[in-house]
Parts: structure tokens; C-alpha cells; sequence
């Protein structure tokens, strides 16, 4: 499978894999780690979660600044957190750093500190990762998609038909992947919008081939050389 997309989820990542041809693959992993060394020879992983991590001198990432320009929706876009606060020995110092070194953490944020670290300390290890484990957004893969933001939010009964029909041209068996994973899985585990997340991402790296844009189009390194940036495929 060459091309993977990984969205987090209650049950740890789910992570669907698709080749140029063929039914996808999906599976949940408990840790990054794993998923990695089960698609480590992948052209492609996209990833649902901030990898180029802000410190104190540059709090704001444009990436995030720039992603919310093209979904306009705001709230889904939530700020990175700051490398010191994603690797904060518990939660009341993640807090205090936070305020001394202005950063921009939320509550919804602050959930989703412990999968931002899973994937910092994997790749800040592993250099050989970079090439293929890439931040991507589904919001704004879908709006690439259909061309324009979606009209509708993702848990909502009508985000999920809309997201459903704009995945159908690029991988028309969405309802049996869906049902499928519900066999292994609870929804407590993954959610439909998860799946749909990490198939998009997936659909997105197949069809760049390793071609994609980033937001921004230059975008600066973090004190670990990591790319602040967002990436997405122009389907137009």
C-alpha cells in the first residue's frame, strides 16, 4: 500500500492504505509508532495533526492562519501548540508554559497533546520518516475536493452524506468500507468522520503521487527542521 491516511481517533490512529488499484485497507493502531513500521515503506503518509511545532519566538504558525482562509470555518483549524508544551511533564506545567511563552493552546488542543508528541518524538528520531509522514488537513483536502468550502459541518448527518459523495468519485465503495470496519470496531473506538478523514487524506496522497502543494508555499522550518506547513493536493 502506498498511499496512507491517518486520522486520530478515541481508540488511538486509524489509518486507511490504498494502492493505485484495489479496496482499501483500514486499521486501527493504538500508537503512532506502530502504524508507522506497518506502512514504513509507504510513499505517503498524511496526517491529521501538527507536526512543524511553534515555540516562543514564533507562537503562530501561517499554516494554521492559512488553512482557516480555506475552509472558512475557523473553530476546526485549532492552533499548534508549542513544542515545549506538547513535551511539558504534566498538564499544570503544559499550562504554565503556555502562558509564559504566549502560546496559543486550547482545551480541544490540549487533548490531542499526547498524539502531537507521539509523532514529534518519532519523527525528531527518525529522519528517514520526513520524507513520507506529512501534516494534512481533511477540511481542507474535502474543499479541494468539491472546489470550494463544504456546506456542511462533519458529524452533522448532512456533512457526512456530503463528504461521502465527494469521496464516491475517487473511491465509490465509501458505505462498505465504512460498514466494514464496524465489524472490528465500535464507534466509540473510531467515529464515521474519522474514517472519512483519514480516507480522504489517503484519496489526497494517491492522487498527488508525492506531488503536493503545502500552505504556506515556502514554509519555515521549526527549531527541529521540521516543516510548518499544511499540505493538500489541487484536484482541479
Amino acid at each position: 500500500m502506498e498511499y496512507v491516511g491517518v486520522d486520530g481517533c478515541r481508540g488511538g490512529w486509524v489509518a486507511i492504505a490504498l494502492a493505485e488499484q484495489g479496496r482499501a485497507e483500514c486499521q486501527l493502531f493504538t500508537d503512532f509508532a506502530g502504524l508507522h513500521a506497518q506502512y514504513r515503506n509507504a510513499r505517503s503518509i498524511l496526517v491529521d495533526m501538527p507536526i512543524g511545532l511553534p515555540w516562543k519566538e514564533h507562537p503562530v504558525r501561517e499554516a494554521d492562519q492559512l488553512a482557516r482562509l480555506r475552509i472558512k470555518a475557523g473553530s476546526s483549524v485549532f492552533p499548534a501548540p508549542l513544542r515545549e508544551v506538547v513535551h511539558a511533564a504534566n498538564v499544570d506545567e503544559m499550562w504554565a508554559i503556555n502562558r509564559e511563552q504566549g502560546g496559543k493552546l486550547t482545551p480541544f488542543g490540549k487533548a490531542l497533546v499526547p498524539k502531537i508528541r507521539e509523532i514529534d518524538l518519532l519523527l525528531v528520531d527518525d529522519i528517514a520518516a520526513r520524507e513520507s509522514v506529512r501534516e494534512c488537513h481533511p477540511e481542507v483536502c474535502f474543499a479541494a475536493l468539491k472546489g470550494c468550502p463544504l456546506d456542511h459541518k462533519k458529524k452533522s448527518y448532512a456533512g457526512m452524506f456530503e463528504r461521502v459523495h465527494l469521496m464516491e468519485t475517487y473511491y465509490e465503495s465509501v458505505g462498505e468500507l465504512l460498514d466494514e470496519m464496524y465489524v472490528e470496531h465500535t464507534r466509540s473506538r473510531v467515529a464515521p468522520d474519522d474514517i472519512l478523514d483519514a480516507l480522504v487524506l489517503a484519496v489526497t496522497a494517491r492522487e498527488a503521487k508525492g506531488s503536493l502543494h503545502s500552505l504556506p508555499e515556502n514554509p519555515p522550518m521549526d527549531e527541529k527542521g521540521l516543516p510548518m506547513a499544511i499540505w493538500y493536493h489541487d484536484f482541479a
